[in-house]
């Protein structure tokens, strides 16, 4: 699933487990991140490499049909991607991120939210832990 079809059901499917104020873009080219909120992504199309964790942080490919939850002060950039790729990203409870630029916190806040955004209550998050998840789709 790509394309419009892929953001209505990430769109649907977030917003079902409590995860909302979603917008469809791209993933900004510095190093950012967000003190008062947790993010997910979910690639709607295309492909790209994504780091974490700051400037010498690891580096993940991402496909359409992947999603990514990234804990709150857990720095993330976009490193290359395909022409097409197009991400939507929401928040629980619909929070609006703050945005700083840097390298995010030393040790990223847990996720203490009660609905993985993606599998739902009860399960998907002890794998996110601490650090940037990517759930493969």
């Amino acid at each position: 699933m790509r394309g419009p079809s892929a953001a209505q059901w990430f769109r649907m499917t977030f917003a079902l487990n409590g995860w909302s104020g979603d917008w469809l873009g791209s993933v900004h080219e510095w190093h950012h991140y967000h003190m008062n909120t947790h993010e997910v992504l979910g690639v709607v199309s295309g492909a790209a490499r994504l780091q974490f964790d700051g400037p010498q942080g690891r580096v993940e490919t991402v496909h359409a049909g992947d999603a990514i939850v990234i804990p709150a002060a857990c720095a993330h950039c976009l490193i290359e991607a395909t022409d097409d790729f197009e991400v939507i990203g929401a928040y629980p409870g619909g929070l609006r991120p703050d945005i700083h630029n840097g390298s995010g916190a030393i040790a990223p806040f847990p996720l203490p939210v009660r609905r993985d955004p993606i599998l739902g209550a009860g399960r998907g998050f002890v794998l996110h832990i601490g650090q940037a998840g990517v759930l493969q789709g």
